[in-house]
């Protein structure tokens, strides 16, 4: 699996404690693919033999989810397939309103703030998505630019999911696309 880091280097204050330019921290992580439910039923493993619990315990938050619950098993794992991990640290902005739609989230911990922008400048918020909670996809089917925005209100984990991937997913899964 690949995982990437982006953070900030340090910079030393006065008292020699450290402090960061940017307290926004995001980590990603592509999960490696799941085995088919033919090669295999039991807990994924890596490719040294350990166990992915970590990965197998975070997918639930998907196949919990309503949209997703009454998949087969093998449209589950492609779906499990196009899930990218990411850790986000609190206040880090996940999209803006005006943003074209690339990607459908799925909150495994923490929760998300979405809200809008008063000419004014005052900030109201719309919804707070907590674990479990999907968003993000009515922009991504609509083909609308988002029409808030999205930001991580707590330290976040989620997976998110690409259009190009999760469109032509859902037009190949008539029980899936009825649901939106």
């Amino acid at each position: 699996s690949q995982c990437g880091v982006h953070t900030y280097a340090p910079q030393r204050t006065k008292k020699a404690a450290f402090r960061l330019k940017s307290s926004a921290v995001l980590i990603t992580q592509e999960l490696p693919a799941r085995p088919s439910s033919r090669e295999s039923t039991s807990v994924p493993q890596d490719n040294k033999g350990e166990a992915r619990g970590f990965a197998s315990s975070k997918l639930s938050v998907l196949r919990k989810h309503p949209y997703f619950a009454d998949l087969e098993p093998e449209a589950f794992e492609q779906l499990c397939r196009y899930a990218k991990h990411s850790a986000l640290k609190r206040g880090t902005p996940i999209f803006a309103k005006g943003d074209p739609p690339t990607s459908l989230f799925a909150v495994i911990s923490g929760t998300v703030k979405i809200s809008i922008s008063s000419p004014d400048g005052r900030n109201a918020i719309l919804n707070l998505i907590g674990p479990g909670e999907i968003f993000g996809e009515m922009a991504l089917l609509s083909g609308h630019d988002r029409s808030a925005d999205a930001t991580a209100n707590t330290n976040c984990e989620m997976f998110t999911i690409d259009r190009r991937e999760f469109v032509p997913f859902v037009r190949s899964q008539p029980s899936l696309a009825m649901k939106f």
